[in-house]
């Protein structure tokens, strides 16, 4: 998977919050929606325009692991370590969100309980059931582990 990819899998769930906040515009949510469903990518520079908070943080992140920032190794630690970390520091406007909402947008690991109508799964994490897009993982099973971000489960779990 190119970084390009992995990269806005895990973004463009966020996207709806800059939408609302005004960081993008419809015309760009719309466009980055479909580069997340299709593959179809717009260029880097597009991407980090529109996501300049995670990608001030990834730049960080990779400056101390000697990497380029778009290397896949830093886009990894990024989503599955480094974001709830900053999310449990208060950072930027998470420090001003309720906890179910900081939650929400955390990365975490969740059991498929359930496969539900119309592309969703239930899925269950630290004693808390929610439902979640299967777009992205249409090939999962109940049973399956599955990394969620808002409310898409993002990629499958070994």
């Amino acid at each position: 998977m190119v970084p390009e990819e992995f990269f806005l899998k895990y973004a463009f769930p966020c996207a709806h919050v800059l939408l609302e906040t005004g960081v993008i515009n419809e015309k760009r949510y719309k466009e980055l929606e479909d580069c997340a469903k299709t593959g179809n990518f717009l260029s880097r520079e597009v991407i980090e325009n529109s996501f300049p908070a995670a990608f001030r943080r990834i730049k960080i992140l990779a400056e101390n692991m000697k990497k380029d920032y778009w290397d896949i190794e830093v886009m990894k630690e990024y989503w599955y370590n480094y974001h709830n970390k900053i999310i449990d520091e208060g950072e930027g406007n998470y420090g001003l969100a309720p906890e179910f909402f900081r939650d929400f947008c955390k990365v975490h690991i969740a059991k498929v309980k359930k496969i539900l109508p119309e592309e969703f799964l239930l899925v269950e994490y630290d004693d808390k059931k929610r439902p979640v897009s299967r777009v992205y993982v249409p090939e999962a099973k109940v049973g399956d582990k599955v990394r969620i971000h808002h409310a898409y489960a993002i990629e499958m779990v070994d």
